[in-house]
């Protein structure tokens, strides 16, 4: 017994040195001193494979009896990141020879397995985003088989009381739910068994957050959860929801979060406020819903994206009777708030857009949607298609950072005029009668009112938006003889004036509506001539004082060009 107590002491005394050493290389990684960081590095790669050494690490990391500096903790934790992705499991070695490069020691697994949940409860918010990419990467290789216990730790702490426990453990839901994200149906299992056993406990969650006052702390939480159920959806929708009596109190929730009032602090300011979390969770509520319909509210889909091909279809009814309509009802609302002066982030307009554009398609939901089509039309989407003051300040104050959100593909997807000319466009091809005539009208009105008072700057930047309506239907007008005999006069009379204008912006936007009737109404060369005025007018706009005027002049030229519309004197 005595020789039991001294191997003790010895393990002990060897474990206090091996935390010591680890805690003075990770300190030395942060030194101003090249050579000593370089050193310390150096020395930490060579402990990695070392029996204890990640436990170290860990202790350094999360430990409060460990008396540790906050960038020392961050320092551990990265490090452990990085040990437990290049070691948890037996790699082949880069030179192809078949050897396996050694992994962690069980024993050390298993202590972070043990303890890792617990970590992430408490860690600090730097700590913490380094340990959830430790559960992911552990998960990813260990759950469930190895690690059985995680899902009941994660439920356990789902039904606390302390806010800490709660907030830790949709943390690590989120990164489980994840892991599965984007797995095939024959590997998503695991899944399927944390749907039916935790989305009850976040479903009780939201709900009693939803019916509390609003806050910042809740909607961060709320957050979280969201993220988990999104994740669960994105690729196929769990047998667990497909069931109306699951899936219909999570839809009311999601209604009734999208409905409920921001907390009284809430910025006034676009840009804080898509920092805002309560915006972030009508955000993500509505990226939700539009994936709900678009991929599992489809009935003409044919249960495409899944297995469960009665059991889709059968949803996709029942999502498009009783939830779909509802769900437009509130994306509705929530577009209304710009047009009676009211604040709403971009991506959540974007967003609502995308589900309305998506409504246009089905009988039901356009049901609900034709008597606010003037509404939409004019109220909301033209506004967005207009240029504004938020426009004149960004190409006044960065006109590259202009040219690149206006021609970056990336940006279509979270622009809401990009968004706007969708629906526009969807509306005027599928629901035409309801609505081509009313847009074209309207456009020409307010076409007619800039050439009455041209220096009336609210009117001109109406124009621009009538335009870019206008160009972005070209198609679809060369296709109707009631508009396009009209066209030509229209360019002559309305846009080539504007590629002389005072104002960039219109000179901009008549560059870019020539460029789109090049192909199409122009197409073939047969007005090369009566054109010749306009291509030189385009080429002196290469020369423009204003850039985003120079580069729509390059794309106009290239289309026209493309469209043979140039004689070969005015290209010599």
């Amino acid at each position: 017994q005595q020789q039991q107590q001294q191997q003790q002491q010895q393990q002990a005394h060897a474990s206090v040195q091996s935390l010591e050493q680890a805690h003075a290389l990770l300190s030395a990684t942060l030194s101003p001193e090249s050579g000593v960081r370089t050193g310390a590095e150096e020395a930490l790669r060579s402990l990695e494979r070392r029996p204890g050494h990640a436990v170290d690490l860990f202790r350094l990391a999360c430990d409060t009896a460990v008396n540790v500096l906050p960038q020392v903790r961050q320092a551990a934790a990265v490090r452990m990141k990085n040990v437990v992705a290049r070691g948890w499991e037996a790699k082949e070695l880069a030179n192809s020879s078949g050897e396996l490069r050694a992994c962690l020691a069980e024993p050390d697994k298993a202590v972070i397995r043990d303890n890792l949940p617990e970590a992430i409860i408490f860690a600090p918010p730097l700590v913490r985003t380094q340990l959830l990419l430790c559960l992911r990467h552990v998960a990813t290789f260990d759950y469930p088989a190895r690690w059985p216990t995680l899902l009941p730790n994660i439920n356990s702490n789902l039904q606390s009381q302390t806010l800490e426990r709660v907030a830790g453990a949709l943390a690590s839901l989120r990164v489980l739910a994840k892991c599965y994200e984007y797995r095939r149906d024959e590997l998503r299992a695991p899944l399927y068994e944390i749907v039916e056993t935790s989305f009850p406990l976040v479903l009780a969650l939201l709900e009693s957050l939803a019916a509390a006052p609003p806050s910042v702390d809740a909607a961060a939480i709320a957050l979280t959860a969201l993220k988990v159920f999104s994740s669960a959806i994105q690729i196929a929708l769990p047998p667990f929801l497909f069931a109306a009596e699951h899936l219909s109190p999570w839809m009311s929730c999601f209604v009734t979060m999208l409905e409920a009032p921001l907390p009284a602090d809430a910025p006034s300011s676009l840009d804080d406020a898509m920092a805002y979390p309560p915006w972030k969770v009508k955000k993500r509520i509505v990226q939700i819903l539009h994936r709900m319909l678009q991929r599992y509210g489809n009935p003409a889909a044919k249960s495409k994206h899944d297995g469960h091909s009665e059991q889709a279809l059968a949803f996709a009814r029942h999502f498009q009777e009783n939830y779909a309509a509802r769900c437009l009802g509130t994306c509705l609302a929530i577009l209304q708030l710009r047009p009676t002066n009211q604040l709403c982030p971009d991506r959540v307009v974007t967003l609502c857009l995308n589900y309305v554009e998506e409504s246009t398609k089905y009988k039901q939901t356009y049901a609900a949607l034709k008597p606010q089509l003037p509404q939409l039309l004019f109220g909301v989407l033209f506004p967005l298609l207009c240029f504004s003051e938020r426009d004149r300040a960004l190409w006044e104050e960065d006109a590259t950072e202009f040219v690149r959100k206006e021609f970056d593909v990336m940006e279509d997807f979270y622009s809401p005029r990009h968004a706007a000319v969708n629906v526009l466009l969807d509306l005027t091809k599928t629901r035409a009668k309801d609505s081509l005539h009313q847009v074209v009208a309207y456009c020409a009105e307010v076409l007619r009112e800039a050439a009455e008072d041209p220096t009336n700057t609210e009117k001109l930047y109406r124009k621009d938006g009538a335009l870019l309506a206008i160009g972005s239907m070209h198609a679809r007008l060369m296709k109707k003889a009631q508009y396009s005999a009209s066209l030509a006069p229209m360019l002559a009379l309305h846009v080539q004036p504007d590629l002389t204008s005072q104002h960039g912006f219109l000179r901009l936007r008549a560059c870019w509506t020539f460029g789109q009737f090049f192909n199409s109404l122009f197409k073939g060369g047969g007005s090369a001539a009566a054109l010749t005025p306009t291509f030189e007018q385009i080429m002196r706009c290469m020369s423009d004082p204003e850039l985003p005027v120079r580069v729509q002049a390059a794309i106009a030229i290239n289309h026209f060009v493309e469209a043979n519309c140039a004689n070969e004197t005015v290209l010599a």
